[in-house]
């Protein structure tokens, strides 16, 4: 008995099973996709020809069945059909991409012509005490940084994208950086979204951090991903929090980033940062969680998630201090 039941489980009644029809009606029957059984009860796909049998007189006496295990060949399929979407989703962010690149080509070259203007006109004003000439001035100057800054980032944000579409990563670029810096330039990215939402970002303990080895661009857009996906989730009047204390080893460094929003049903957090992981955002694409598990992963560190419905969620995040790969000169804490 090798096929007594069809794939969705249902049992395969004899009259309506084509290999057994070469018995009945004498005609050669072919399949190209058969669910067969092995004695142990496991199933495989098969390509099959059912030949009718008959003696000598011509009268039909039996049939043979030759078949082939398809698994390899369906496998296959199903990888180049994987590749090949893969193939067109990857071409589109490259339009994409170089689309965005061109779109940000002026605001980077008008930001730079803003800013000599602003050189030129401010002194003067300054020098003849015009009233608010002065922090007119630095705001308009930080303004300025906070564009370009950003504009910087998306480029790098868009690449970053890809890669995580591609399964691929770009070999890690880790220099000394202080995880307090970093997370607040993502604070400092995000700080108008928070304060329109009502939204407070907060940073506990982070200038006790070591200097440790990391990509500053993968990592910062991880803290980005976390913080960014947390801001919409908390009700107005909450925080987002980013916490740090160092390792009891002294070799790791210890970060949490926690809020006080709506928290994450069971089903969404224990698949969080696994192949199925699933968006709650309408919009969404789950890439967000894959940004943040491979830039922790390229840290050789390791993040887990705590999560109620009703109490908020916590991310705690572990990374060593040194990068065995880090070539550069560690600077002195202060």
């Amino acid at each position: 008995r090798w096929h007594h039941t069809k794939a969705d489980g249902s049992p395969y009644p004899k009259e309506e099973c084509p290999i057994y029809g070469a018995y009945n009606d004498g005609l050669v029957h072919r399949g190209n996709d058969e669910i067969f059984w092995r004695k142990d009860e496991k199933s495989f796909p098969a390509r099959y020809t059912s030949t009718p049998i008959l003696d000598d007189r011509g009268t039909l006496s039996g049939a043979v069945v030759t078949f082939q295990d398809i698994t390899e060949m369906k496998q296959m399929a199903a990888r180049l059909l994987e590749e090949a979407k893969l193939a067109e989703v990857t071409r589109v962010l490259g339009d994409i991409g170089h689309d965005i690149k061109n779109m940000l080509m002026p605001v980077l070259s008008g930001a730079d012509l803003l800013k000599d203007e602003l050189d030129e006109q401010f002194p003067t004003l300054i020098q003849e005490k015009a009233k608010g000439a002065e922090t007119s001035y630095a705001n308009s100057l930080d303004l300025i940084r906070m564009i370009v800054t950003n504009a910087r980032r998306i480029q790098d944000r868009v690449r970053e994208i890809a890669d995580a579409v591609k399964g691929v990563t770009s070999p890690p670029h880790f220099t000394p950086c202080r995880p307090g810096d970093i997370v607040n330039g993502v604070f400092d990215t995000l700080r108008t979204y928070a304060a329109e939402k009502g939204i407070t970002l907060l940073a506990d303990r982070l200038d006790a951090l070591p200097v440790i080895d990391a990509d500053e661009r993968r990592l910062f857009n991880a803290f980005y991903n976390l913080i960014n996906n947390a801001i919409p989730e908390v009700p107005r009047g909450g925080s987002v929090t980013v916490s740090g204390s160092p390792g009891g080893d002294g070799k790791t460094v210890e970060l949490t980033v926690a809020d006080t929003g709506r928290g994450m049903p069971p089903e969404v957090r224990d698949r969080l940062f696994t192949a199925q992981a699933i968006s709650t955002k309408k919009e969404g694409t789950g890439l967000g969680t894959k940004i943040v598990k491979d830039a922790i992963d390229l840290h050789h560190g390791h993040i887990t998630v705590e999560s109620e419905e009703g109490r908020g969620t916590f991310f705690h995040i572990v990374l060593p201090v040194t990068q065995t790969v880090s070539s550069h000169v560690r600077p002195e804490n202060p």
